[in-house]
């Protein structure tokens, strides 16, 4: 009787309240749910107005405040004329094409030298002191001598045994290939190569030795292995004229299985030996891969470089101050405004050992040298590149293009030229126009949690490659790591940790394909809070050869300040010959245009095309060799991007005020009166 009698009271109290609420309510419709003068339905209907209205509203705010969680941070546009000046130059690398193993053979003579000397200076140490006796060999032959010597250094320095049937080439060859099955098969050319170090102490012409192997073991093998390719090809092809065996050896296809047939023996061979051996020679063939490819500019191993006539905001300047060598994806570069983040390793002690060995300056110029930024093709930079076609060795050009690859990114970027490059034909001039646009964070964020602006700085997280974080990084790193699991190794030119494993030749070709088809979007790499990116335009043309019309006024037909080579050298000494009979020597100095095909006649015979076996065969540098590049900023504004808290919690609550007050004209006021009347009158009140 008391729970009856106590509901009814409740209920009428409810409904008197409800009464006097809904009498004074500010909410739209809210006032005509309780009008007791209108009709029971029409109540009813409106009583389900509010309701539907009030559920939109509801569920609209719930929604915001889902995509505020998962939107924390908005990037739009915030300058469209940010000026270039405040940014930085990109990194710009450049590499040539093709590998000058004659390079290479003049490092391994340079360190053969260094080591006979020191070995016959601590044998004279020894026979001072009475420890060592006199060598009782009586030979006269010091063509042998040094032979024997040489052969005991690769078997020192690089665990080349006598039996060995390669010798040092065919493994800096193999090791310095993007596709080492196709550089194998070559390895009847590039048998046939002039011994780089041997030609230049020996010619006795003995092919065993060169090869780590006794005239002895020769005669057993039943030849030399730089002959048995050869002999094969004499039996199984004695129709065909001597000049075309090595044509017909390829394109034959009664000799295919002869010539797989000594692609599987070799092949094997090496891999057997790379594979045992790479972790003791990694160090040794690192820095002989260094000199693989053409220098910056001139060295103490060679006289051709890559680089010359460099100017930089509006001057001429060192080439060496502002390029230094760098490791990429092919082999060593060259790169300006190249900065290392790398974290210190064997890995990045090599590299800083190459580059002082071989520097007669500071290749590293000042950081307002280089990040200058002025507009215009006048302020750019601009270089010529010059590939040396004439030095390339045999079996090493894997590339359908004539020129050099280019890459430009982030100062920090390792450049990955077989993933992301420009081809720059030779014989051509080369206009590229860097476009950038920039993203900040604002300021009042960086105190917020990553995870809030979705967004990492430089020095917020710790990489196991790098020292400073950035996506590039990050992603480049995730993605070596990545295929260093599935593979185990990581390949030479890559950054690596001391504990690290360097991959053989064919390892390395499954970790490309592995590294190819990483999903870098798994990896954990927010984007940079601030950040540069650079994209291209690319024009070009074929360079204009010196006339009446250009001369003294294009940069490579200055008289008085020739390039080199000179583009109008060649010219010039023609023009002096024909009208007045000489060439004075202040003419013959210039350089000329003109270069023989190969300017060894020992290379040259062994050349497969007869057409280019002629003693005088030449061509012209500026059509094959030389391009010219020139890299600037063309506009001096840019795009820049900001990112911004995506709302705020008062953005939130005027949304939901706008959500309430649109469809049921509710405020913070009507609020309060349902706070008031069912809270306080009702419950508090009594």
């Amino acid at each position: 009787m008391t729970g009856g009698s106590c509901g009814r009271s409740c209920l009428d109290k409810l409904d008197g309240v409800g009464s006097k609420y809904t009498d004074g309510a500010t909410a739209h419709g809210v006032k005509f749910t309780g009008d007791s003068s209108i009709p029971w339905h029409d109540r009813l209907a409106w009583l389900a107005i509010v309701l539907i209205f009030g559920g939109i509203s509801i569920n609209m705010s719930y929604e915001s405040y889902a995509e505020w969680g998962k939107k924390m941070t908005l990037t739009s546009l915030e300058n469209s004329a940010y000026p270039v000046s405040d940014l930085k130059f990109p990194r710009v690398t450049v590499c040539s094409l093709g590998l000058d193993m004659d390079a290479v053979g003049r490092a391994i003579l340079r360190d053969f030298n260094v080591w006979s000397n020191e070995r016959n200076a601590i044998r004279r140490k020894r026979r001072a002191a009475g420890n060592e006796s006199p060598s009782t060999n009586t030979s006269t032959n010091a063509e042998t001598d040094i032979i024997s010597e040489m052969t005991e250094f690769t078997r020192e320095k690089f665990a080349i045994t006598d039996s060995s049937t390669f010798d040092i080439f065919s493994i800096i060859y193999s090791m310095g290939a993007r596709n080492v099955d196709k550089t194998v098969s070559m390895s009847r050319v590039q048998a046939k190569l002039k011994d780089s170090i041997e030609g230049r102490i020996s010619k006795s012409g003995n092919c065993g030795n060169r090869y780590g192997q006794s005239e002895g073991e020769s005669g057993k093998s039943g030849g030399s292995p730089c002959s048995n390719g050869q002999n094969n090809r004499n039996r199984q092809s004695t129709s065909v004229p001597e000049e075309l065996l090595d044509i017909d050896f390829y394109l034959n296809p009664n000799l295919k299985d002869a010539k797989d047939k000594e692609d599987q023996v070799t092949g094997e061979k090496i891999k057997e030996f790379i594979t045992e051996n790479i972790q003791k020679i990694y160090g040794e063939i690192f820095q002989y891969l260094w000199y693989s490819r053409l220098p910056c500019f001139t060295t103490s191993i060679s006289n051709n470089s890559l680089i010359g006539n460099c100017m930089f905001g509006g001057e001429t300047v060192d080439c060496r101050k502002i390029f230094k060598m760098v490791p990429t994806d092919i082999g060593m570069c060259c790169a300006f405004n190249s900065r290392s983040t790398l974290h210190t390793s064997n890995y990045t002690k090599l590299i800083d050992q190459m580059r002082r060995r071989d520097s007669a300056v500071n290749q590293d110029a000042g950081e307002d040298e280089l990040h200058a930024v002025v507009t215009g093709k006048p302020n750019g930079l601009t270089f010529t590149l010059d590939q040396h076609s004439d030095v390339l060795s045999f079996g090493s050009v894997e590339d359908d293009a004539n020129g050099f690859l280019m890459y430009i990114g982030g100062d920090t970027e390792f450049p990955m030229l077989q993933e992301k490059s420009i081809v720059l034909n030779a014989g051509h001039d080369h206009q590229v126009e860097v476009v950038p646009y920039r993203v900040t964070t604002s300021p009042g964020l960086k105190s917020s949690k990553p995870e809030v602006r979705q967004c990492l700085y430089s020095e917020e997280k710790d990489l196991k490659i790098y020292k400073e974080y950035s996506q590039v990084s990050c992603r480049f790193e995730c993605s070596v790591l990545s295929a260093e699991q599935d593979v185990g190794c990581i390949p030479w030119y890559l950054p690596q940790s001391n504990n690290g494993t360097p991959c053989d030749p064919w390892k390395s070709q499954t970790f490309r394909k592995s590294m190819k088809h990483q999903d870098t979007s798994k990896c954990d790499c927010p984007s940079d809070c601030e950040a540069t990116f650079y994209t291209t335009i690319v024009s070009s043309s074929v360079i204009r050869p010196c006339d009446s019309k250009n001369i003294d006024q294009s940069s490579l037909c200055i008289l008085e300040s020739p390039s080199e080579p000179s583009l109008f050298g060649e010219d010039t000494k023609n023009t002096y010959e024909e009208l007045i009979g000489e060439v004075p020597e202040y003419v013959e100095s210039l350089l000329t245009s003109s270069r023989l095909y190969y300017p060894d006649s020992s290379k040259r015979n062994m050349e497969i095309f007869p057409k280019y076996r002629q003693e005088n065969s030449s061509y012209n540098v500026f059509d094959v060799d030389v391009a010219t590049v020139t890299v600037f900023f063309g506009k001096p504004s840019a795009l820049s991007y900001g990112r911004s808290q995506y709302m705020t919690a008062g953005d939130f609550m005027a949304r939901v005020g706008g959500f309430f007050g649109l469809f049921l004209g509710f405020s913070f006021v009507s609020f309060l009166e349902i706070c008031y009347w069912f809270l306080y009158r009702l419950i508090i009140s009594g």
